[in-house]
């Protein structure tokens, strides 16, 4: 039997841009070590879930890392 858990994360990151469409969001953020953290709801057809994608133990993605996988978020960057 699957059990569903509910789990709460804190961080310290400046959210620095949002894509969403009707299967899924995704949000980038930017910690203060200048790592990347990914931040994605996905609901409908593939399930309601999320989760954080912060890279190797915590510590975040590189900026390349984040871009080569995420370009649709820093194609839409903010100005802050």
């Amino acid at each position: 039997m699957i059990e569903q858990h509910t789990v709460e994360v804190t961080f310290e990151a400046e959210e620095i841009s949002s894509v969403a469409n009707e299967d899924s969001t995704l949000k980038l953020y930017r910690t203060p070590e200048n790592t990347y953290l990914v931040y994605i709801d996905m609901r409908g057809s593939l399930g309601n879930q999320a989760v954080l994608d912060d890279g190797r133990a915590g510590l975040g993605h590189s900026e390349a890392f984040a871009r080569d996988f995420w370009p649709e978020l820093f194609s839409t960057q903010s100005a802050r």
